[in-house]
């Protein structure tokens, strides 16, 4: 039981780390994209043939992966 809870708390921190530089991902992506465009908005839009997230511009301009 002991083990069984060391490794639950491992990989809960390993979860945890790995939110921590998803989030960071998206800092830097949105500082990206505001210096080369302004105050502009986005959003991400799941492709479903790709299975892969893709990010619209309100310009129009669509960066996929």
């Amino acid at each position: 039981m002991a083990e069984a809870n060391k490794i639950r708390h491992e990989g809960n921190r390993i979860k945890d780390e790995g939110n921590k530089l998803w989030n960071t991902a998206d800092k830097l992506w949105d500082e990206a994209i505001k210096k080369a465009y302004g105050n502009i908005k986005f959003k991400w839009e799941y492709d479903p043939d790709k299975q892969d997230y893709e990010c619209h511009l309100e310009n129009g301009e669509i960066f996929k992966p």
